[in-house]
């Protein structure tokens, strides 16, 4: 088939040129391929195209009506590749995010938007999510995920977006009627609000604490750091929280930080794609376009 098509664009030029020598010109090839090509394609349909002269060649019937089919087809080739360089200078289509929930709010929600303004033919699919989904088998074009571990080595592309510094923190009243603790050990026996859920593993591997000391349930568990902070600012229990969503409530008083030398690891964001999309797919122009908005953050 590729050859027919190929044979059929050769054919198309010598019919609109009127000869073999400026048909070859205009396609870059010797007048002898450009025969050739004729020629085979002529084999294989089992019907003459042309009427050859020593100086012009003209159409028969079956050329004529296969010179309209492939006019049709250049003509269609055309509008797919302009179509496509279109896309290049304006983007369009849609595009399926798969991101973590912390990120369905300011500052990181503020580059979605202004990204959405810039590019207005491009759809946003968001999905946010605690759930870390493969892209492998699914339907989104992009993750955006944090870890404090790195990213396991995969097949994907992957683009570090900007760190996440948390603090441990608690009302004034919660902390003044227990004591300011000094370790981690001391808030043990107070109630905790943890985000994100998290197995005990991560838990240890998170504080670094020693298997040997149990660390009890928490008294509140949600995928929401809006919730976890409400039910923090409600006096009831302390939880680590990313520092920019308490910021404002540190210094207003309503919260303070507790356990101020507790080692508390990174949390780094990065955005994953498929290693076969190319510079100019929507999932590289939206990483392209946040990640030195959201690397510039005090987060």
């Amino acid at each position: 088939m590729l050859d027919q098509l190929r044979a059929m664009a050769v054919f198309q030029a010598v019919a609109e040129s009127g000869n073999f020598r400026a048909a070859a010109k205009k396609l870059s090839l010797s007048p002898s391929v450009v025969s050739h090509h004729i020629t085979q394609l002529e084999s294989s349909l089992g019907i003459a195209l042309l009427y050859r002269t020593t100086r012009k060649v003209s159409l028969t019937d079956a050329g004529r009506e296969l010179l309209r089919s492939t006019q049709e087809m250049s003509d269609a080739a055309n509008r797919g590749l302009t179509a496509m360089r279109l896309r290049a200078d304006q983007p369009v289509g849609t595009l399926k995010i798969t991101c973590p929930t912390a990120m369905d709010r300011p500052p990181y929600a503020n580059a979605i938007t202004e990204f959405s303004r810039t590019y207005p033919r491009v759809n946003l699919k968001m999905n946010f999510t605690m759930r870390n989904v493969e892209l492998a088998g699914s339907e989104f074009d992009l993750a955006l995920r944090g870890s404090p571990f790195g990213l396991p080595d995969s097949s994907y592309i992957s683009k570090k977006l900007f760190d996440i510094h948390s603090i441990y923190v608690t009302t004034p009243a919660y902390a003044n009627a227990r004591g300011r603790p000094v370790r981690f050990t001391d808030c043990l026996t107070w109630d905790r609000i943890q985000f994100p859920p998290s197995s005990q593993a991560n838990i240890y591997a998170f504080t670094g604490l020693d298997r040997s000391i149990a660390i009890p349930d928490a008294r509140f568990e949600c995928d929401s750091p809006q919730a976890a902070r409400e039910f923090i600012l409600a006096g009831l229990g302390w939880g680590l929280m990313d520092y920019y969503l308490v910021r404002k409530d540190l210094e207003a008083g309503r919260l303070i930080q507790i356990l101020p030398d507790a080692s508390v690891p990174t949390i780094t964001f990065y955005a994953l794609w498929p290693a076969n999309a190319g510079n100019e797919s929507l999932a590289r122009r939206f990483v392209d376009f946040v990640a030195p908005r959201w690397t510039k953050l005090d987060v």
